[in-house]
C-alpha cells in the first residue's frame, strides 16, 4: 500500500509544481490553530514537493504513514457509528452550524461548507445529524 506523507506550513500557502512534465497548483488546507497542511499519497506529487526550492524554509514533511493507518481508524469510527447511531447536533442557523462542526471535526469553518446542503452533506460523512432549534 503507498505511504502518505503529511507537510506542515506555518502559514497557508499555494505552490505551482511540476508533477510529470505538467504544472499543478497544490493548495495548502488551513487548520484552525495555525498554518496550514497538506496529505497526499501521490508519489510524483511527493517527490515533485520535495524538489521544490520552497520545501524545507516555508513548508516540511511532518510525517509518513500508510494508508491502511488511516483506514482502519475511519472503518471503525463508521462501524460505532453504525451500531450506535448517529451523533444529533443542535443548532439554530447557518452560521451556528458551521461554528459546531468546526470544532467537533476539527476542520476549518470554510471547509465544513457554507449553506446547509453542504453542512448537513458534511455532517453525514461525520457521522453527525444537524437538527435545527428555534
Amino acid at each position: 500500500m503507498a505511504k502518505r506523507k503529511l507537510y506542515r506550513s506555518n502559514s497557508v500557502i499555494h505552490l505551482n509544481v511540476r508533477v510529470g512534465g505538467h504544472v499543478r497548483h497544490v493548495s495548502f488546507n488551513a487548520t484552525t490553530s495555525r498554518g496550514s497542511t497538506l496529505s497526499t499519497g501521490d508519489a510524483a506529487l511527493q517527490d515533485a514537493l520535495e524538489r521544490h526550492p520552497f520545501f524545507g524554509t516555508k513548508f516540511r514533511l511532518v510525517r509518513e504513514f500508510d494508508d491502511s493507518a488511516v483506514v482502519a481508524p475511519v472503518r471503525a469510527v463508521a462501524a460505532a457509528t453504525k451500531q450506535r447511531g448517529p451523533i444529533v447536533i443542535r443548532v439554530t442557523d447557518v452560521s451556528d452550524a458551521r461554528e459546531k462542526l468546526a470544532e467537533k471535526s476539527g476542520m476549518s469553518r470554510t471547509k465544513v461548507g457554507r449553506t446547509w446542503g453542504e453542512l448537513e452533506a458534511t455532517a453525514g460523512h461525520l457521522g453527525y445529524v444537524l437538527e435545527r432549534v428555534l
